[in-house]
């Protein structure tokens, strides 16, 4: 969606796509006193959840949590073809997850 700017060009981005991939088995979860999950200390995820997945957000518990998530092939073409404005922080590594 271009967003109006009179010295540069702008687009944003709303990632509806939300799908339910926390490994709760491994994920460690944020909680208040409560009992309410409010977010995730670790990130832990179902591989076959997102295999197919480049952008999306998750849901924690039924809640969609307000963070996009990304693929390393989405990270690349947004590296590769020069793309400004993104800020990418590993979160979970499949490589180096526990069995």
């Amino acid at each position: 969606m271009p967003l109006h700017h009179v010295e540069k060009r702008f687009y944003g981005i709303h990632v509806i796509n939300a799908i339910n991939a926390i490994d709760y088995d491994r994920a460690v979860i944020k909680q208040l006193e409560t009992g309410l999950r409010v977010g995730l200390q670790k990130h832990a995820f179902v591989q076959e959840k997102i295999a197919s997945e480049h952008i999306f957000r998750i849901y924690l518990d039924d809640r969609v949590q307000w963070k996009v998530f990304v693929s390393n092939e989405f990270k690349e073409a947004v590296e590769s073809g020069g793309l400004v404005g993104f800020h990418f922080i590993e979160v979970w590594d499949l490589e180096n997850t526990e069995a």
